[in-house]
Parts: C-alpha cells; structure tokens; sequence
C-alpha cells in the first residue's frame, strides 16, 4: 500500500528468473506505492512471456504504480509487460531510454499514463490498451502491426501533445487499399498514390501522387478525419505508418447526395479512430442522415478482381464466410448512403472497443458478432461467392426501409452475382 519496490535484474543469457512473476493462482492486491522493472533480461523460455508478468485470478487494485526504468536503468532496454490484472498508474521513466512494450494480453490502466522524455511505450500486434485516466505524453507511443493484427488502443481521459506512431501491416506489397487516418493531418510516405471519392463528379481525384505524368504534391493536402481513401503504396511497402496527434472524441464527416448518377449519395468514409467500431451503434447514432442503414466494404481479393461485402443495421455479413463485421478496424474505409441533401455523420467515443482474435479486413482483428436467424441464397462458380440475406425483423416494414441493403454490384464476369 506504499512504498516502493525496486526490482533491478542483472542482463543475462544464462539468468532466467523473471523479474516480476504472478501465476493464474495467485492473489494480487494493490492500493498504492510503486512498483518498478529497472531492467529487461535476455529472453528466454522461462520469462519469455514478460519482464513483469501479473496473470493473478483473484486480484484488487485501488491505488499504486508500475514504473518502466529508473536511475538503473542502462541500455535502452525492451521491458514487457504482460498483466491480466489492471494497473492503477503506468509511468515509463526516461532515464536510460527505456521501452515499455505490452505483450501477450490486453492491458487496462485505471488511471493514468505517463511516457517521460527518452522513453517509448509499445502495444503489440493484436494488443489492446485501455486508459482510463490522463495521457501524457513527452515521448514515443508505438502501435505496431503485423500479420497477425494491429494494435489499438482506447483513451477515456485528456490526451497530451507527443509523437504518437500508429503502423498498418500489409499483406501484399503493391496493391490499393480502403484506408482512413487515425491521426490527425496524416501524410504517409512511400506512397504512389491516394485518392478521393468526389460524390457529385462520380468520380475519384488525387490526394497525392508521385508519379511523374500525374504528380501531385501533398502540399497543405493532407487525410482528412473521417473520410475513406484509396491508397497505393511504393512497390515493395508491406507497412504505412500514421504519425500525428490521436483522433479521439467526437469526429464528423460532412455526406453528400448531389450527384446525379445512380451512385449518387454514395460517400467513402472510414474510421478515424485507433481502435475498432462498430457499426451497430453508428447506425443509431446516424439514423436521420443515412438512406438505408447498411455499409459496404470493398476489397481486392486477386490481383485484378475487387469484391463488396455488405453489413446491414443489424450487423449481418453478407457474403458468409467472409472476415467482414460489423466491428470496423482502425484505419478502414468503407462506404455509406446519404439521404437527398446530405448531413453530418458522427463517429463518437463510446462507439469503440478492441477486439478479439478472428481476422477482419487490413488483418486487424474482428471483434466477435452474433447474427439473427437468417436465410442466406448463394450463388457460386466455385471461386466466388455471391449471397441474398432473408431475415425477418419485428421493427422492419413490408415495403423498402432502413434495414434494407440496396445491392453494390462489383461489375465483374467472374464473380457471379444474385
């Protein structure tokens, strides 16, 4: 309940005693003081799962510290941090630039975050951080992202000015994606090229383009909170890093329905936060503005062949099978219909989450959905697979309403299409 613990392991090849170690049998209370990893060992089998690892079943935590570094510290080390069981205040000191990296399970800090001058925090691939309190931050927060998913992370509290680094793994090196920024005023580098949907022109326009015949500078153009893009990396790109202040709070995005075409009131939009959200709530949040409450991805799934998949209000994937959700990644695009005249869309705080393990689109992790008894009629040509949903709903109508999805036709002789 005060105090402080100094735990200052030597670096070892041979030393495999972990620093700080809680089992899944054990009790953890803690109502204040510090408890402080100075050093990181080599990783071996035995700590492999964290420098301080709390993985305690029974646990209360009403107060108190884990400090990351102090004036032991040496090196730069790479301290992990693995806790089932919540911390009241996480502070990385900046002696010794030491890097805080959170590992293996989500962490949530009940109160407050601090990253000192010289330190850097980390979320792993497929890692969430919650916090719950102020963030503050005078060094590096790194969110990382790999095959295996991205991490994100959830601030319920103020946030301070810093460098705030947010990666999107890849999964091939040369080919467009839907994206959106988790940062403010976002420039990515090592891009070919980025693009907008024009609503009225029907029609997409540069953002950025590097190529000689059509170059286009970002200039003051940068990735506007809320809207979806169409990005092309430099060949040989498997990661585009978004560095910027966090988006957090309440975003809007401007919709418009000026067009005349029969794609007229079809916006690309994207998630602007660092972390999942769900479609769902947005719906309800959005009901006034949106003509139908359903939302489209659209994916390249070969080298030359694109595919919709459709989420209705209720959160129902059509074609089955696929990795879409109603859960949307960070740093996902998608598309929406505006009613005549358009409106604000709103994307707010208490719409987000983390997620679980299942894959979703950009290899962000899904967060789990539970669908209505429904009727699914598939068609298939033994590669592609199209589907019309049936379901029945007390609040739907008998005629055309919200819940239902008009058809985005993918406008390919390969897919087949009900």
């Amino acid at each position: 309940s005060g105090g402080v613990i100094n735990i200052n392991p030597t670096t070892s090849t041979t030393n495999t005693d972990v620093p700080f170690l809680l089992s899944s049998t054990s009790t953890f209370s803690m109502s204040g003081g510090t408890i402080c990893i100075a050093n990181s060992l080599a990783t071996t089998s035995a700590n492999a799962g964290g420098d301080f690892q709390n993985l305690a079943s029974t646990y209360t935590v009403t107060g108190g510290t884990l400090q990351i570094g102090n004036a032991n510290t040496t090196g730069s080390p790479i301290i992990r941090i693995n806790s089932t069981v919540p911390i009241w205040n996480l502070v990385v000191n900046g002696t010794g630039s030491p890097t805080a990296k959170i590992v293996t399970n989500n962490l949530s800090v009940l109160n407050d975050v601090s990253i000192a001058t010289g330190s850097v925090l980390q979320v792993s691939p497929s890692i969430g951080l919650t916090v719950n309190g102020a963030f503050t931050n005078n060094g590096i927060l790194n969110l990382l992202s790999d095959a295996t998913g991205t991490a994100t992370i959830l601030t319920k509290g103020t946030i301070s000015a810093g460098t705030y680094n947010i990666n999107q793994y890849l999964t091939s090196p040369i080919r467009t994606w839907y994206m959106s920024s988790p940062v403010a005023n976002a420039q990515p580098v090592d891009m070919n090229w980025i693009k907008y949907y024009d609503e009225a022109a029907n029609n997409w326009l540069p953002l950025f383009d590097s190529r000689t015949a059509s170059s286009t500078p970002y200039g003051t153009n940068s990735f506007v909170t809320g809207k979806g893009y169409s990005v092309t990396p430099n060949t040989g790109i498997t990661n585009i890093l978004f560095t910027g202040a966090l988006n957090t709070g309440e975003k809007t995005i401007a919709l418009t329905k000026v067009g005349s075409t029969t794609q007229a009131g079809f916006n690309a939009i994207g998630n602007p936060y660092p972390s999942y959200i769900d479609w769902k709530a947005m719906v309800t949040k959005n009901t006034a503005v949106l003509e139908t409450g359903t939302m489209w991805y659209r994916t390249k799934i070969d080298a030359t062949t694109y595919k919709y998949f459709t989420v209705d209000a209720l959160g129902n994937v059509a074609p089955s099978g696929s990795s879409a959700t109603a859960f949307i990644p960070p740093m996902q695009a998608f598309w929406v219909k505006t009613k005549t005249g358009g409106g604000t869309f709103y994307f707010e705080d208490n719409m987000r989450s983390h997620a679980s393990a299942t894959p979703n689109l950009l290899k962000a992790p899904a967060a789990k959905n539970s669908e209505l008894s429904l009727l699914r009629l598939q068609v298939s040509n033994g590669t592609n697979v199209d589907e019309a949903v049936i379901y029945s709903y007390a609040s739907a109508e008998n005629g055309y309403d919200f819940y239902d999805s008009p058809k985005m036709m993918n406008n390919d002789v390969t897919i087949p299409e009900i």
